[in-house]
């Protein structure tokens, strides 16, 4: 049976979120965290490579007078 792709270019994306907080204070609102580890060493005993990347995204609403 056929299968119909559809090309991206075709495609419209859209994300909502609603977040509450106070005013004034930072919060988290997405994020990414990757890690890398080497699981063999050259050099029996010696410790492991371990790779971290942690990366955040932050929103701040203040008032305007």
């Amino acid at each position: 049976m056929p299968v119909a792709l559809a090309h991206v270019d075709d495609l419209d994306f859209t994300a909502a979120t609603t977040v509450s907080s106070r005013l004034g204070e930072w919060m988290e609102i997405g994020g990414l965290v990757q890690g890398v580890s080497n699981q063999q060493s050259a050099i029996p005993g010696s410790p492991r490579e371990v790779a971290a990347d942690n990366r955040r995204i932050l929103l701040k609403v203040e008032a305007i007078r």
